[in-house]
């Protein structure tokens, strides 16, 4: 079954922060000043503002970031430090593009010309990909199981089925076995191939061009389907990136999408066949 799938929405490159470590520091005696300076209390006071609800995490871009800026250059002040900044003050500013999903953004399916649109943020998500996060593809669809690859295991969701340039459906969760318990690793807790993560690597090391995450049948993929909205919230948040930096997805170039029971549906009708058959 061919099937067409098209997406429009706006992606965004998620900025990367690394830090360093010095390879060795000699031991030094503390100065009489600076560190021996700074308090238990210190710490306490200045912590306690800056982690607060009030400043709700100091997201990029948010006013909270804002507000946390003018506290330590107010705090920077006091401590009669040499402003170095633009224009003599405490701050060097710099320009952020801002990215953020098109609330008409939507996904069209097409299978045999019967057409299904469904709604970014309601029905479906996507991981941020590169370019202007419009995307056609067209191509066959193959059931991957839970697409888990745990070689330990003799275990290979994708060991037959050709999933190289084709759009994998798989499922959350995990084989289980009577009790319960995971196959793996014997817990009912969620093991590490259960993950979101381990699931998309697995994807993109067979060759699928895109991969469409659903919940499984049954009460657990009712307790997934309850988290649908807190991560359609977080995906739907802007993104921001240096000027003339390349958008990049998190994913390489495989589309990654979570989506509810009924897109999936609409991508198996004409196959005779329903989600829960296969």
């Amino acid at each position: 079954m061919n099937s067409f799938i098209r997406t429009s929405l706006f992606a965004a490159a998620l900025l990367l922060f690394a830090a360093c470590a010095p390879k060795a520091v000699q031991q030094m005696a503390p100065p009489q000043g600076g560190v021996a300076s700074i308090t238990e209390a210190d710490l306490y006071t200045h912590m306690s503002f800056l982690a607060s609800d009030e400043l709700q995490g100091r997201d990029t871009g948010d006013h909270s970031l804002e507000v946390a800026a003018r506290y330590l250059a107010t705090k920077l002040e006091q401590m009669n430090l040499k402003p170095v900044g633009d224009d003599e003050s405490y701050f060097q500013r710099y320009k952020l593009e801002k990215q953020a999903v098109s609330p008409s953004s939507a996904l069209v399916i097409d299978v045999d010309g019967e057409r299904s649109a469904f709604a970014f943020g309601k029905q479906f998500v996507t991981l941020p990909t590169g370019g202007d996060g419009n995307h056609s593809l067209e191509g066959e669809i193959v059931f991957g199981g839970y697409g888990i690859y745990a070689p330990d295991f003799e275990y290979d969701s994708y060991e037959g089925i050709g999933a190289k340039d084709k759009i994998v459906v798989i499922m959350g969760s995990e084989p289980k076995d009577a009790n319960g318990k995971s196959i793996f690793d014997s817990t009912k807790t969620a093991s590490q191939f259960a993950q979101f993560p381990a699931k998309m690597q697995a994807a993109m090391a067979s060759g699928a061009k895109a991969f469409i995450f659903v919940p499984p049948p049954g009460e657990e993929g009712e307790r997934m389907l309850a988290q649908f909205e807190q991560i359609a919230s977080f995906m739907a948040k802007p993104r921001f990136s240096l000027p003339g930096t390349p958008a990049q997805g998190m994913g390489g170039n495989l589309l990654a999408m979570f989506a509810r029971p009924e897109v999936v549906e609409a991508i198996l009708a004409g196959s005779g066949k329903t989600l829960a058959e296969i």
